[in-house]
């Protein structure tokens, strides 16, 4: 983040990075740059031409640099973020915006007002026809109903054989695989399916099991994988009561705003100290508002990353 290597500077700052790009192993590989977090209105330019941008604050974003990249020479990137103050800045101010409760100045109970980029950059290299997103969703009685994004760079229709695995996320182990015949349109499509897993495990509060959906795409030769973990559990409010799997439970949880002593920058040991001390009381759960780059509080928040064809390079 902009703060990392200038406390206190609000308002621009630009990143500068070089890289080479290698000739790809295969002909009609796309370029794209992800970026895990940016905080908050980001321009992107690569060798000099604009690729794109985005605005927020926490959430990943992909851009299309196949356009813009040199194969076999040095690229230069530059990333411009805005990190909002009180007074206007390309007619933006802080309080405008989804700012939670950062401040400037910084006061008691609130948060310093972070900006840049906030997580890692990745060049990836992927297929012509790519997976966007997947969403999962299930049911107690083992139905997993799967929602697909695809992309599609080639200028006809094509088809594609879609392979679907769901396993425990643990060991890995197999439970459940189908093969689906999916036509292709070119740009941006759809698809989706249901599978049913016979006797399925509950997610539990004592037990909290979970499983893993991965679907690839396999076309003449190419091919696109996306995962993705999921549970089975039912939770409502019934009667006035929290219920679990058709049980009434009682939730027991802390917060903590992790303030040390300025911002949320928290050392390891009081960390593992809250822990501790959330676990010695019985909590079900402790949830902690931190920034998206820290991630050591939620070990399992774990983040899928590109597989199949693509090739990732690690920018920063």
């Amino acid at each position: 983040m902009i703060q990392d290597a200038f406390p206190g500077h609000h308002s621009v700052a630009w990143y500068w990075r070089e890289f080479d790009v290698r000739e790809p192993s295969r002909q009609g590989r796309r370029y794209l740059l992800r970026f895990g977090a940016a905080d908050y209105l980001v321009e992107v330019r690569l060798n000099g031409i604009p690729i794109g941008g985005h605005e927020g604050g926490e959430t990943p974003f992909v851009l299309d640099a196949t356009e813009a990249v040199r194969i076999g020479e040095a690229n230069r990137l530059a990333v411009r973020v805005l990190n909002p103050t009180n007074d206007p800045i390309d007619g933006i101010t802080l309080a405008e915006t989804p700012h939670r409760n950062k401040s400037i100045p910084h006061r008691n109970g609130g948060s310093y007002n972070y900006g840049g980029i906030l997580e890692s950059v990745e060049l990836l290299v992927t297929p012509p026809v790519r997976f966007q997103d997947i969403h999962v969703r299930t049911d107690m009685n083992g139905s997993i109903d799967v929602r697909l994004a695809l992309d599609s760079r080639l200028s006809a229709d094509a088809a594609g054989l879609l392979q679907i695995s769901v396993a425990t996320a643990a060991s890995g182990e197999t439970l459940l695989y189908r093969e689906i015949r999916q036509p292709i349109r070119p740009g941006e499509s759809r698809a989706g399916f249901r599978l049913q897993l016979d006797h399925p495990r509950l997610w539990q509060l004592v037990d909290p099991f979970l499983y893993r959906v991965t679907v690839r795409l396999q076309m003449e030769g190419d091919n696109d994988e996306i995962t993705a973990r999921t549970g089975f559990r039912d939770f409502r409010v019934a009667d006035g009561f929290f219920c679990l799997n058709g049980k009434r439970i009682f939730v027991k949880s802390t917060h903590t705003g992790n303030h040390c002593p300025v911002g949320q920058v928290v050392p390891e040991a009081h960390l593992r100290a809250a822990r501790y001390q959330d676990r010695y009381a019985g909590m079900g759960r402790g949830h902690g508002a931190l920034p998206p780059r820290d991630r050591r509080i939620a070990e399992d928040r774990e983040r899928d990353r590109p597989k199949g064809a693509v090739e990732v390079l690690s920018l920063c």
